[in-house]
């Protein structure tokens, strides 16, 4: 049953549009006990039920149904951001790589223009800077874009994906050449709508790169619903082949997907595995011994993150 004071049907599947679909993973609003959890991003500690369902028709795993927008600051409180950043917040060493792998796409344009989306902190766009692109993060929360700014980064902006035209004209640009979603395209609440916007703000030969977690991986073969990706934070679950079938829609086309060999998975799949069965454990526990521990600290996964580089046709 739908919370109707937290929560909105989504009413169809984003990559074939079709509303059939079945449930493929239900939880109880009872879930986790708040009393011992600290589960803000598993429901906005508001004891609603987590539902995700798989489309009839292709097979898209998403959340159905999700919180609606007015409620979103329920699953990303500002009271968890700390006001003072250092360099280990900011991991840098993972900029540098999404920087590398960008580099050879944007070769021949002078002065590209770059923007992050859902940036947090705004380590990428202020690495990229430094490595000659003219970059700017958004981010919906407005914590996140008060500390960077007191950790010295001016480019960053309090905006939401709809917010983009604004954001070209305080750079005097009319369109982005690269485009960034780092462990943000799962967060989406209205994706046709931003990648309707999206798509008609870059030119052929632009790029988009994205970071998610995928389905047909290792951890959610072997852990299912309780992998850890699964939350009410995460409405769309992609798999290696659906996603392109998604840039496909908005004129893009894949033209890289990189992701940590199975191999490499498989040498942490025993502590994981032991990380699963004390997890199970846990949700049965009705008292706390101290602190509220995080739902999802023992939730398993493998090396379940994978990177796509599209390119606008």
């Amino acid at each position: 049953m739908i919370n109707n004071t937290y929560q909105i049907k989504v009413e169809n599947c984003i990559i074939c549009g079709s509303k059939e679909r079945k449930i493929r993973h239900h939880f109880p609003a009872n879930r986790y006990n708040h009393s011992v959890f600290i589960t803000h991003s598993w429901d906005g500690g508001m004891d609603v039920e987590l539902t995700i369902v798989a489309c009839k028709s292709c097979g898209f795993l998403y959340q159905s149904p999700i919180f609606k927008d007015e409620w979103l600051s329920l699953l990303y409180p500002t009271s968890i951001i700390s006001g003072k950043l250092s360099v280990a917040d900011m991991d840098f060493g993972r900029a540098d790589y999404f920087i590398n792998l960008l580099k050879p796409y944007v070769s021949e344009i002078d002065n590209p223009f770059s923007v992050d989306l859902g940036t947090r902190y705004g380590a990428l766009p202020m690495r990229m800077r430094e490595n000659g692109f003219e970059a700017t993060g958004i981010d919906f929360n407005p914590a996140c874009v008060d500390a960077s700014r007191s950790f010295g980064f001016e480019h960053i902006y309090n905006y939401s994906t709809q917010d983009l035209p604004k954001l070209l004209k305080l750079y005097n640009r009319d369109s982005i050449n690269i485009i960034t979603m780092i462990d943000v395209i799962e967060h989406l609440t209205k994706p046709e709508q931003d990648f309707t916007l999206i798509s008609s703000l870059q030119r052929k030969g632009d790029i988009f790169m994205a970071t998610t977690m995928f389905t047909d991986s290792l951890g959610y073969m072997l852990f299912g619903k309780e992998w850890y990706y699964i939350h009410a934070q995460h409405t769309l679950y992609f798999s290696k082949s659906n996603i392109k079938d998604f840039f496909a829609k908005y004129g893009y086309e894949i033209k890289e997907t990189l992701y940590i060999p199975l191999y490499k998975s498989s040498t942490i799949v025993v502590q994981e595995a032991l990380k699963y069965l004390k997890h199970k454990t846990e949700i049965n526990s009705h008292s706390s011994k101290g602190e509220k521990k995080w739902f999802a600290k023992n939730r398993p996964h493998c090396f379940d993150l994978m990177t796509v580089i599209a390119v606008k046709k």
